[in-house]
């Protein structure tokens, strides 16, 4: 294992990224960032300002400070449309070199929207979508179909630009113009007519997160989850109006919305809305917390991610758990395979959709997470790390009935009050689902209480009122099937019949 610090200068802001990286995985162990607007007004006369400049290279010597606390073994410095369009660039580079001792890497056009598009595509299971990153000074645009891009540009504005482009204006006239200005950019890119009905819109980066805040706020939204909040069309239109006549006062005072980006947020939100109303086929907008700085940590620990996304989104984000939380990843694969054994041989009384596995997968292999608080209620401690272990792959839907399944092993532990909390997300087929699969998984479990991988496989007779579950093993299981048992009482209550396993 090795530790990896990712330094990213931006328009207006630089982050330092400090990673563990072990095989193909990386686990971020500390984050931080500040605001600096080191693009200001370089649209206009094409240089950094010196004040920017040293401001930046105050930054960076705290945050290489904190890098030796760590003892980072190596560095990557990037810089990317703020310092590359600076006709003094190469002077800033320097003083970066001698000053701080890094090197900066000056990213491509390319690279910086490859950056984005793989943090993205492998964190959303997003087939076909138009991508956008709205940052201070530029915007990334992205078409890609099934995990090929057809079409990639950056644009030389951003918020900040617009903001100050249209500023002298009262509020409502300054967020028009703003929207009319993207409306007729993005009418003259003839890639967009690419875009049909089964696309939706990714929003990568600050600009959606602050976005989504303000929908989850707007809609009373019970998850405190940006990652993969899917907001409709009509959801941009509330935002849009609710934020368009709002002085900066009132927008300091925004829930979620930073000081630091007060002043332009209205100019994100009409440019927002300009990019859903003219890719009119695609119905829905898909927030992803995950951008540049992501998507280089991905292509530096895993490098197949260079040439193709991961295939198996689900599972690459569990596997990573196995590596930095020391999960015994026999067990859980194995959990795993009883409980879909289960789930298939159940079919006729669960009645469930197939829908319902990927669910299932995730609460199987992250069956005792809890256990990295404490054993004691391991399982109800399951919920909140489910719901907040980065786990990739699943809509908010899935991944609550997951984080349900797995905190309800023991049915006396369901929690319907909390249940009832998630109603705008979940519903009456999900809450008996729940409670299903959380018998499932609670069986399986117990089949391999001694992490052997003793019970090679299962087989179920339904016979009118009881079902008879066979162990098929090559040594005594004896003790497993004792554990199993006592979810027997669990068993009646989900599924309405007794059980015997032998």
């Amino acid at each position: 294992m090795k530790t990896f610090a990712l330094i990213e200068i931006a328009s207006s802001y630089v982050k330092m990224t400090i990673a563990n990286i072990q095989g193909e995985f990386f686990n971020v162990v500390d984050e931080i960032v500040d605001y600096v607007k080191l693009a200001e007004d370089v649209n206009i006369d094409g240089f950094l300002k010196p004040n920017r400049i040293n401001e930046t290279l105050t930054i960076l010597k705290g945050y290489k400070k904190l890098a030796e606390s760590y003892k980072v073994e190596e560095y990557l410095v990037v810089a990317g449309y703020a310092v590359r369009e600076a006709k003094n660039q190469k002077s800033f580079m320097d003083e970066v070199a001698s000053q701080i001792g890094l090197k900066v890497k000056l990213l491509t056009e390319q690279e910086e929207v490859n950056g984005v598009y793989t943090a993205c595509i492998n964190t959303l299971d997003v087939p076909k979508a138009l991508l956008i990153d709205i940052e201070a000074e530029s915007t990334v645009l992205a078409v890609y179909v099934r995990r090929n891009v057809l079409y990639e540009k950056i644009f030389p504005f951003g918020a900040n630009t617009l903001t100050k482009l249209f500023e002298g204006e009262d509020v409502l006239k300054q967020n028009e113009q703003i929207y009319n200005h993207l409306l007729k950019s993005l009418k003259e890119i003839q890639e967009l007519e690419l875009i049909e009905p089964e696309f939706q819109i990714v929003g990568a980066g600050n600009a959606f997160e602050s976005f989504a805040k303000l929908v989850r706020g707007v809609k009373k939204y019970p998850l405190d989850l940006n990652h993969g909040l899917v907001s409709t069309k009509k959801d941009i239109e509330t935002v849009f109006n609710f934020i368009k006549g709002l002085d900066i006062s009132k927008k300091k005072k925004l829930r979620g919305i930073s000081e630091d980006r007060a002043d332009v947020v209205s100019a994100i939100i009409a440019m927002i809305k300009a990019t859903a109303d003219v890719c009119h086929n695609a119905e829905t907008l898909v927030t992803s917390s995950y951008g540049l700085s992501y998507g280089l940590l991905l292509n530096i620990a895993n490098l197949s991610t260079t040439e193709k996304p991961i295939t198996d989104i689900l599972g690459n984000s569990l596997e990573r758990q196995y590596i930095f939380n020391e999960t015994s990843r026999t067990n859980s694969e194995h959990v795993y395979e009883l409980s879909m054994l289960l789930f298939k041989q159940l079919r006729v009384l669960h009645k469930l959709p197939r829908t319902y596995i990927k669910s299932l997968r995730a609460a199987s292999f992250m069956h005792d997470a809890g256990t990295r608080i404490n054993f004691v209620n391991h399982t109800r401690n399951c919920f909140d790390i489910v719901l907040n272990e980065q786990v990739f792959g699943l809509t908010h839907r899935e991944l609550l009935v997951a984080a349900f399944i797995a905190s309800s092993q023991n049915l006396n532990d369901f929690n319907l009050a909390e249940f009832v909390k998630y109603r705008d997300i979940l519903t009456e087929e999900d809450l008996v689902a729940v409670k299903k699969m959380a018998v499932v998984v609670s069986i399986a479990e117990a089949l391999d209480r001694c992490s052997t991988g003793a019970v090679k496989d299962i087989n179920c007779d339904i016979l009118g009122d009881s079902v008879i579950l066979k162990a098929i093993a090559e040594t005594d299981v004896s003790f497993e099937i004792k554990e199993a048992t006592k979810y027997a009482q669990d068993f009646l209550r989900a599924f309405g019949k007794n059980i015997e396993i032998l």
